[in-house]
């Protein structure tokens, strides 16, 4: 019983030591609400909120570590990439192109960091593609299977590497964030922007890093050519929405929305194969439990 305990205090350094590295990048959020001020913290704070509905998008490859777990198959990270990025791209892109009216519906004033929230957009968008590394990393590593571990196995693991990551990203970030919000930025928007900058050029950074750590222990192939029809479709939808006068009421801004995804769902299953193939199926299973309905209700 005790022996069990004290791996399992043992196992959770790494749990406490991925904890210490978040609360060190956090302190980014304090600095711009003490030298950039509360507006730039409220224009910051609106910018994200918006931003942070891509990152929800992650969620369809949270099935990816456990079945990597069980079986390493490249495929299956293939498959994980396609169900991501067929909702973050556009959702991306949809969200820099109403940027303005998103942040007009939570306040009027906020309609000024229209340019963090682009930033931060894409900020999201690579933490989306960070949380498929770290799935594929983790799955790989085999530290957690030993009935014993030491801490110099803890230490040489790839889980403690990609762990100690946001540590090397704080020690750059944080101090530039202190400079930028007291030396360059000349009013709160700037000082949100250039947070908004920052945080986007480090994830960026993060992004590539952590793809190219998983792809050293699993080589899987990266669907470029769905991505390319991703993107095409989700260009498409933007310059759709871009022609339309910019809405600015909360109704037209959700319908907007909705017509941006219904061009960019009909576009996509047009050039995308599997696409309609997910479309029919779908399709398939709602008559089906309509018709299951309609059965029961006579």
């Amino acid at each position: 019983m005790w022996d069990y305990v004290k791996e399992w205090l043992k196992a959770s350094f790494l749990n406490l030591y991925g904890i210490v590295g978040q609360k060190l990048l956090a302190l980014t959020n304090i600095l711009l609400f003490v030298y950039g001020g509360e507006l730039a913290r409220a224009y910051y704070g609106a910018a994200s909120t918006i931003a942070g509905v891509i990152g929800y998008s992650s969620f369809l490859a949270y099935a990816l570590y456990p079945r990597l777990l069980s079986e390493k198959r490249p495929e299956d990270v293939s498959v994980s990439l396609k169900m991501v990025l067929t909702f973050a791209i556009p959702m991306t892109i949809g969200a820099m192109v109403l940027s303005e009216s998103f942040l007009i519906i939570l306040n009027p004033v906020y309609a000024a960091a229209r340019l963090a929230l682009m930033l931060l957009s894409l900020n999201l968008f690579c933490l989306t593609l960070s949380s498929i590394s770290d799935a594929i990393i983790g799955g790989t590593e085999e530290l957690d299977a030993k009935a014993k571990i030491s801490y110099r196995d803890i230490t040489r693991s790839r889980l403690f590497l990609v762990l100690t990551l946001p540590y090397v990203q704080a020690a750059v970030i944080v101090p530039l964030t202190y400079i930028f919000t007291t030396s360059v930025a000349e009013d709160a928007v700037e000082a949100a922007t250039l947070l908004a900058l920052i945080n986007l050029l480090a994830s960026a950074v993060m992004a590539v890093t952590k793809l190219k750590i998983a792809r050293k222990y699993l080589a899987f192939d990266v669907p470029w050519v769905s991505i390319g029809k991703y993107l095409a479709a989700s260009v498409l939808m933007a310059t759709l929405l871009w022609l339309l006068p910019t809405p600015t009421r909360i109704l037209t801004t959700l319908a907007s929305t909705f017509l941006g995804s219904l061009i960019y769902l009909v576009v996509l299953s047009v050039v995308d194969k599997e696409t309609r193939g997910t479309a029919k199926s779908a399709a398939n299973e709602l008559s089906k439990l309509l018709r299951v309905r309609s059965e029961k209700g006579a």
